[in-house]
């Protein structure tokens, strides 16, 4: 099963086939728990400066100290994690479309291997996903380069994944990429609307959305180069 996604011009629109699928991890395929402002506060990190640039900025102990908190703190996250309600059926729906599944997030593996504990079976979901990227893939969101990577694995070109996350950083590295972007709303994250190609209000709404030939579009200008 193919799905696409139709593309707009001044001309004609495009139906440009959809090969995968990238998502992020925290408030995307699990429930929103951690507290950025309260991080911000104890790195003393100004806001809309990325955490991660400030702390890396940072030299010696002062360096390790920050990138400590960091850890800390999503270590307490992990605590609480719980999965996004559909995340089951979104995954198996897209392996039974043959759609390549990944994941991208800033945190650690170990944030990953705890989503990976709660998914329990890959039978459960569809089959293991293809990746599973962290910080330690440099760089990282929001720059393209991880979504890049696993684009360049899949042997597929960007404009036919689709990123989708619940931060600018997820909207900006698939726009960077050139793939269509898909922002799972919430009530943080409105700010951000005005830059995804589509919202969501909850992973059903994606099945919903890329089985919907007529929502399922988005103006580029390249629309009439070769999927």
């Amino acid at each position: 099963m193919r799905r696409s996604v139709k593309t707009g011009s001044k001309l004609q629109p495009t139906l440009i086939p959809v090969h995968g699928i990238v998502f992020d991890l925290d408030g995307t395929l699990t429930l929103p728990v951690l507290d950025f402002a309260k991080l911000r506060t104890a790195l003393q990190c100004p806001k809309g400066v990325d955490i991660l640039k400030f702390c890396n900025s940072k030299s010696g102990s002062e360096k390790e100290m920050a990138l400590r908190l960091v850890e800390e703190f999503e270590e307490e996250g992990r605590k609480n994690t719980k999965l996004q309600p559909g995340v089951f059926e979104l995954l198996k729906f897209l392996s039974q479309c043959g759609l390549k599944r990944a994941l991208i997030t800033r945190n650690l593996q170990a944030s990953v291997d705890q989503f990976l504990d709660l998914l329990g079976h890959p039978d459960n979901y569809g089959g293991p996903l293809t990746h599973f990227l962290t910080r330690d893939f440099t760089p990282p969101k929001p720059d393209p380069a991880p979504l890049l990577h696993i684009c360049k694995e899949w042997g597929v070109h960007p404009r036919n994944v689709v990123m989708v996350g619940d931060h600018l950083h997820d909207i900006q590295c698939g726009k960077e990429a050139g793939s269509v972007t898909v922002l799972l709303n919430d009530s943080k994250n409105g700010d951000f609307k005005k830059y995804a190609d589509f919202n969501v209000d909850s992973l059903n709404a994606i099945v919903n959305l890329i089985t919907s030939q007529e929502r399922f579009s988005v103006d580029r200008e390249d629309s009439n180069e070769d999927a």
